[in-house]
């Protein structure tokens, strides 16, 4: 077949012109050249597409005087249809028309340049529609994996992005391979924030850390509601952190509370005096907790951590395989008397002094915080006391990694997912991931809470 098509405005100005014929030739009679590429990659995916369709792109080829045809662009087609077996493939045949050898060189660059320089990709987004296509039609994930010489797992991953906006926009707009886009839809309703997270660390190995990240994120908030559920639908008033600091008469923590004892003299209590849900509020303190496959709660002293990714690995007597207990979010009540004197309680001394102190700083009366002071104490003395005064509503103490000291006790039935013990001590590092053998909550000593 010879190929006449010449536009109109060309016409006028190629009076003559060398063209073409399309010929189907056997690849192993075909000469490859040399080509500004360094090597061909024949790798499996296109070894197997050429398999599977044949060379449906025809090479350009020219002609020698001695009758040889030699390949321009399509080295890599021509090699992998031998390899194939393939008895002819479709090639573009020109004349060679170069005067010697140094034009012959000249032509062959300029043509593999032009040719590759005006190939254009198929985009991730497009590949994903086409693959979701193909599956409208018929076809299932397998054959197409088969049609396309592509990873089964590729053409799962682009069903799910092509039906999903966020993800498509993503492949549009980054660099970004269909299996993360995939990963986008399972974040979809968490929000933009999820996804921009996600999308800035694609394409690097952060992206499993923060795809971790996001679903430790929200399972621990799921656990959260149903433990605040439990607790409001008591009737017991939910507090965050703001709301735990300052001495504050309508917010006393249970460890400050006493009543009158038998001989008047005054006790301390423990969550048994948690009885009318009306004076009391609720902070809820996260911690990890270790289960078994039955959902058993497992002591982390009782695992043994050295048979950790060793499945064959036997741990030692009494001790429990890494392996076979995974971590879950937690959350542990820290209780808080709203009204004291209704509870039949009281404050402790300690903690009504302060509570009165900050009270007068806070109508303008700051000059207390020296009042104790001798007449002739320096000036850094009463500086000093003014932060004494001043410290319990500083924010909270945190350690190295961020995490705030922490204590709770309740007698109070836990909800699912919460603590039953009564005087763990934890912190909660984030937003790291959960792995198995790093616990973000190491109980602490007593000395060690606020």
């Amino acid at each position: 077949m010879t190929d006449t098509t010449t536009t109109p405005n060309e016409a006028e100005a190629v009076t003559e012109q060398a063209l073409g014929e399309l010929e189907h030739l056997d690849p192993n009679d075909l000469q490859v050249g040399d080509n500004i590429r360094e090597y061909a990659n024949l790798n499996k995916p296109f070894l197997d597409s050429i398999a599977e369709h044949g060379v449906l792109v025809p090479l350009t080829a020219i002609r020698r005087p001695d009758g040889v045809v030699e390949v321009r662009n399509g080295q890599r087609r021509t090699m992998a249809a031998r390899k194939a077996g393939l008895s002819t493939v479709p090639v573009y045949v020109l004349a060679a028309t170069a005067a010697d050898t140094a034009a012959e060189t000249i032509d062959r660059i300029v043509h593999q340049i032009v040719t590759n320089d005006q190939k254009q990709d198929l985009s991730n987004a497009q590949r994903a529609r086409g693959i979701q296509q193909m599956i409208d039609a018929g076809l299932t994930a397998q054959k197409v994996a088969k049609k396309l010489s592509v990873a089964k797992d590729t053409v799962k991953a682009a069903e799910a992005a092509a039906k999903s906006r966020v993800a498509l926009e993503a492949l549009e707009s980054q660099q970004i391979t269909l299996t993360e886009a995939a990963v986008l839809t399972e974040f979809e309703q968490d929000g933009s924030e999820a996804i921009d997270r996600l999308v800035s660390a694609a394409g690097t190995p952060q992206f499993d850390h923060v795809v971790a990240q996001l679903r430790s994120e929200r399972a621990s908030a799921q656990v959260r509601a149903e433990a605040v559920a439990h607790y409001t639908e008591r009737g017991f008033t939910m507090i965050d952190d703001d709301d735990r600091w300052g001495w504050k008469p309508d917010r006393v923590p249970l460890r400050h509370l006493q009543r009158d004892g038998d001989d008047g003299e005054p006790v301390e209590v423990d969550d048994t005096v948690i009885t009318d849900p009306q004076h009391w509020a609720v902070r809820l303190e996260e911690f990890v907790q270790y289960v078994d496959a039955d959902g058993n709660v497992v002591d982390e002293q009782d695992i043994d951590w050295d048979t950790e990714g060793d499945p064959d690995a036997e741990p030692t007597e009494g001790l429990r395989h890494a392996d076979h207990v995974v971590e879950r979010a937690a959350f542990e009540p820290e209780w808080f008397c709203l009204n004291p004197e209704g509870a039949g309680l009281q404050a402790s001394q300690m903690y009504q002094r302060n509570s009165d102190r900050i009270a007068r700083d806070r109508s303008g009366q700051s000059h207390t915080a020296t009042t104790d002071l001798d007449d002739d104490a320096s000036e850094d003395d009463r500086q000093a006391a003014r932060l004494r005064a001043e410290a319990p509503n500083r924010p909270r103490p945190r350690n190295a990694n961020g995490a705030s000291w922490s204590t709770s006790t309740s007698s109070v039935p836990p909800p699912p997912g919460c603590a039953a013990n009564s005087s763990r001590r934890c912190w909660r590092a984030r937003p790291f991931p959960r792995g198995p053998r790093h616990s973000w909550a190491t109980a602490w000593p007593a000395t060690a809470t606020c």
